[in-house]
């Protein structure tokens, strides 16, 4: 319909100064497609208290290529004044990782790697290319994710864990969470800033909230059979 089509040419486009940032504009982009995540697959049974570690080691074990590529990406542009603000050592998650497998899954090299995980990680390197911007959108996907959901999926977990913490939702080197997570967010907005228009990072992090949604439902299948 013609009202949806200039909705969505509105937030393709670079808003005028006077107009929310990036950070919004993605949010909102993602809105609908955020809560399909929380309603569906190894995600949805976590938040409901049905998932056993086992299927969410399933789901960190396919997340780990994810985030090498992410932080090897950010890590090549931590010099560039639109990505470097993004690269943040103390937010990757890929050695939280490995200590989180090793510990509650020992044979986790043996974890189901999934097809949509190998997609997701893939589609993450493809975008070194260029100027790179669209690693904003994952970053945005995973990292300002972490900050915001991670406590939730750790307490839902939490009973199994026998009162221990799954280091992936533990960010030891940020002594105050929630100024951190508000000055990552900006960090969005000053990146947005220096771009023209914002079409290719907001049609990214859509594409990222689809593969993540992907991957969990793939997740809960595989875990069926543990």
């Amino acid at each position: 319909m013609p009202e949806q089509r200039v909705a969505l040419t509105r937030v393709a486009t670079k808003p005028p100064s006077a107009a929310p940032g990036l950070a919004d504009a993605l949010r909102e982009r993602v809105r609908s497609l955020h809560t399909l995540a929380e309603r569906g697959g190894i995600v949805s049974d976590v938040l409901n208290g049905k998932a056993a570690v086992s299927g969410y080691m399933i789901l960190l074990g396919n997340l780990l290529p994810c985030y090498e590529a992410l932080e090897t990406a950010l890590t090549q542009y931590r010099h560039s004044a639109l990505l470097g603000p993004l690269a943040q050592p103390m937010l990757y998650r890929s050695d939280c990782i490995r200590a989180d497998l090793q510990r509650y899954a020992p044979d986790w090299p043996s974890v189901a790697a999934l097809d949509e995980g190998r997609a997701y990680a893939a589609k993450i390197t493809a975008c070194v290319h260029g100027d790179g911007q669209t690693l904003i959108a994952h970053a945005y996907a995973r990292y300002l994710g972490d900050l915001n959901g991670g406590t939730v999926i750790l307490r839902r977990l939490q009973p199994q864990l026998g009162g221990q913490a799954l280091q992936f939702h533990v960010f030891a080197e940020i002594a105050d969470l929630a100024a951190f997570r508000l000055e990552y967010r900006a960090a969005f907005d000053r990146a947005g800033e220096m771009l023209p228009d914002w079409s290719l990072v907001l049609d990214e992090a859509a594409l990222a909230f689809r593969m993540n949604i992907a991957l969990s439902e793939a997740v809960k299948k595989a875990s069926a059979s543990f």
